[in-house]
């Protein structure tokens, strides 16, 4: 039991700590791709470009010079959601010519292909399905704590079978076993034995 809720504690984990991140940040640039699709675009150029990283992990960046209202910016972002890769090369090479899309309120914020990516869709499928994956953990830890093992209650001290034994019961919270006991004992009706068993329990010392 221990190396199950053990298991459950680190795909909690996981689920929230990479999934509510990547889900949150998702649905932020969610907004952000769905409004620049109806940006405004004005013509830019590749300025700079260059290759970083080694092997498989090797990428590319670059800079693309774009002017609004007298004013130059520049701008890195291909998309909402996707880093810059080595196929970004072929299309934005230095002195090439790109469309900028920006916003009209903040001209500094721009993207070089608006709407919604795949890589976009991406991100928020892995941040669903991690944050899923966490909560559905989180709900099995709860579940298990509040489900109590019937071998950890505690055991009457008293002999079964006596009013010793009830009020033992009474006093451990196992309220509809002392009300049966004391109907055992002594042939009552329910009320009454659900009245004694309560008086019992009204009469507990209190803790210091």
């Amino acid at each position: 039991m221990n190396d199950t809720h053990s298991n459950y504690s680190v795909i909690r984990l996981i689920g929230f700590l990479f999934g509510l991140p990547i889900l949150l940040l998702a649905l932020f640039n969610l907004g952000r791709a769905l409004k620049s699709q109806s940006w405004p675009w004005t013509p830019g150029v590749v300025i700079n470009g260059e290759e970083y990283g080694l092997g498989e992990d090797q990428n590319y960046r670059f800079k693309v010079s774009y002017n609004v209202a007298s004013v130059q910016y520049v701008c890195q972002r291909v998309d909402w959601a996707a880093a810059h890769t080595l196929r970004d090369k072929y299309r934005y090479y230095v002195g090439a010519n790109a469309h900028v899309y920006y916003d009209p309120k903040n001209p500094a914020t721009c993207v070089l292909e608006p709407g919604v990516s795949g890589w976009l869709v991406l991100e928020l499928v892995l941040g669903f399905g991690f944050s899923a994956w966490g909560l559905w953990a989180h709900g099995r830890i709860k579940s298990s704590q509040s489900v109590q093992p019937a071998s950890s209650m505690p055991v009457p001290s008293a002999a079964p079978g006596s009013l010793d034994a009830v009020r033992d019961l009474a006093l451990s919270n196992r309220t509809i076993e002392a009300i049966k006991m004391y109907r055992n004992l002594r042939g009552v009706d329910l009320k009454e034995a659900k009245d004694y068993v309560e008086n019992l329990k009204k009469s507990r010392p209190a803790s210091n």
